[in-house]
């Protein structure tokens, strides 16, 4: 699913997902996917804008639109927008969410 972040003076597509992951881990040369596990669960600060970049390129892919922009512009959009941050991280928490369809409960038998 794509979400629109607001970020660099405009709202852009951006899409969290395994092609995603596999875009981050080649960017960053760890294109294990044990590696990749573990790196979402303890991501560093260092690696929050690579991640960004690899959600806003595959995002404006996903929406047919160009994306030019380097590593070192979505750094310095992530210092000039408030709660950039923040929205990055939900989007990456939303798309981990999986939704578990409940069981109906059964009905009681009478004694």
């Amino acid at each position: 699913m794509i979400n629109y972040l607001e970020i660099g003076g405009q709202k852009r597509p951006a899409f969290f997902a395994f092609s995603t992951m596999s875009l981050f881990g080649d960017t960053i040369g760890k294109p294990l996917l044990t590696d990749l596990i573990k790196i979402s669960q303890e991501l560093k600060a260092s690696e929050v804008k690579v991640m960004t970049w690899c959600m806003l390129k595959r995002g404006a892919e996903k929406a047919k639109e160009e994306f030019t922009a380097t590593v070192s512009d979505v750094e310095d959009w992530l210092d000039e927008t408030p709660g950039a941050m923040i929205e990055v991280m939900k989007v990456i928490g939303d798309s981990q969410i999986v939704s578990k369809k409940k069981e109906p409960e059964k009905p009681k038998r009478k004694r």
